[in-house]
């Protein structure tokens, strides 16, 4: 059975946001057998973007109930279903955030109905729900209420369950949730029942304690499991000297991607094959020649020199070099990319152009050219040289702090909540120093341009 659920609350954050409606229909895989739907009172101002979104507005929810007096129906009405929804994380992490704050543990196995449908339904341009279902033929006549979107989910899970390959799709995203005979030989029940449903790195061992295996996750607890239910060689290789499991919760998934870097790199797992080996093999490099000019140019990553960004190949190098060379009118030639870059005396072809403002020729000198250059080494990397970066902590009380000093990731912790509201030095304090190396970069200029953090803090000007 399935509880198909949806949900419309005051944001996007499950930290801070609060549930404002909640619809679940239970399905049997053919159809509707019950159904439950209710307005909640968020005990908090809904913010008008929402309501224009939603059109749920504080007045609707004035009296209707709190999530406490729902909680027990919830967990009554989804009790022992797969717990489905479009987009699963969303709406399970509020669900679950909601019972936190009740002091009590939701668990349920879940089931994403965008993975699904990509992997069923192979081939449209978008899996938003609004997007899908109308490519689908499938009724969704008021889109961001909760009864509506949960209906229009049930269909497509339906239009799903139909496909060909769907139950063995079914069977695999669900087999990695699920506690096993295999899981239950190599683990002892304690250690299963403590898997946390959390953000973290976790770690395999033999009977010595050595580390066979490093990872990431956000759902730790889901992940362990996976691996556990594998059967592929190498888990099979694992499974057959494994011992042990441990983890470190980190709250923000930056932090646990940080961590697991650090840890493959200092231990050297024999099962990490694929982190070990640097897949980012090219770099753009900074020289400050005689007379004056600092000079960028791309190339491969070799020892001894440390590159200001690293890519997987020559030709990603080249392309970022370009749109700064263009973007700061620095010059084609000083950075290695101009077509007549062995004609010495002629001007790079930016300058044919007024892109260009001459240092090729000597018609720009350093001191106006050079702080352009830094402007750009400065957009490769962070776009500024001291910040923190506050995320997730692993409590509602905590929150995780990411240092960068002078450009260069300097290392992370934790802190209270209530340090974010005194000093700086206060939050710096409380960070551990870990080591910058171009893996680094990667991750965290990756993570910024892909995530929503809580806040970013300047250090200096």
């Amino acid at each position: 059975m399935y509880a198909v659920v949806d949900i419309e609350t005051t944001g996007g954050n499950a930290r801070f946001g609060k549930i404002t409606e909640v619809a679940i229909f239970l399905f049997d895989g053919e159809k509707i057998v019950d159904e439950y739907s209710t307005l909640i009172d968020p005990e908090c101002p809904i913010p008008e973007f929402i309501t224009r979104l939603t059109g749920i507005t504080n007045e609707m929810v004035e009296d209707a109930p709190k999530f406490y007096e729902v909680a027990k129906e919830i967990v009554e009405f989804t009790e022992g279903h797969v717990f489905v929804a479009h987009n699963v994380n969303f709406d399970y992490k509020f669900i679950q955030a909601e019972f936190k704050r009740l002091g009590y543990e939701y668990k349920r196995e879940t089931l994403c109905t965008v993975r699904f449908s990509r992997k069923v339904l192979p081939g449209h341009e978008s899996y938003g729900l609004g997007k899908i279902t109308k490519a689908l033929g499938i009724s969704l006549d008021n889109h961001h209420r909760a009864a509506a979107d949960a209906r229009a989910t049930v269909d497509l899970l339906k239009v799903g369950l139909n496909q060909p390959n769907a139950e063995k799709i079914l069977s695999s995203f669900l087999k990695g949730q699920r506690v096993g005979k295999e899981a239950r030989k190599l683990l002892p029940e304690t250690t299963i029942s403590e898997l946390p449903e959390t953000c973290g790195v976790y770690y395999f061992h033999d009977s010595e304690g050595e580390i066979l295996y490093v990872g990431k996750s956000v759902n730790i607890r889901q992940r362990i499991l996976q691996h556990l239910n594998e059967r592929t060689r190498k888990a099979t290789d694992m499974k057959r000297i494994m011992a042990d499991v441990t983890w470190e919760e980190t709250g923000s998934e930056l932090v646990a991607l940080l961590l697991e870097s650090h840890e493959i790199k200092r231990h050297q797992p024999p099962f990490n094959v694929k982190q070990r080996r640097n897949a980012y093999n090219y770099g753009i490099f900074q020289t400050l020649e005689l007379d004056g000019y600092i000079r960028l140019h791309h190339g491969p990553v070799v020892k001894g020199k440390e590159p200001l960004a690293v890519f997987a190949t020559e030709g990603a190098a080249k392309k970022v070099l370009e749109k700064l060379t263009e973007h700061f009118e620095l010059c084609q030639k000083l950075n290695h990319l101009d077509p007549y870059q062995n004609q010495s005396q002629k001007p790079c072809w930016h300058y044919n152009l007024k892109e260009c403002q001459g240092a090729c020729i000597g018609e720009e000198p350093p001191q106006s050219y050079n702080p352009r250059v830094v402007k750009a080494i400065r957009a490769m990397n962070y776009g500024m040289d001291d910040f923190l970066i506050i995320d997730e902590g692993r409590t509602a009380e905590e929150r995780a702090v990411v240092r960068i000093t002078q450009g260069r990731y300097s290392g992370f912790g934790f802190a209270d909540l209530n340090l974010l509201e005194g000093q700086v030095d206060e939050l710096t304090a409380c960070t551990k120093t870990y080591s910058d190396n171009r893996e680094v970069v990667r991750i965290i200029r990756g993570y910024l341009k892909t995530h929503n953090v809580e806040q970013i803090i300047p250090l200096s000007a």
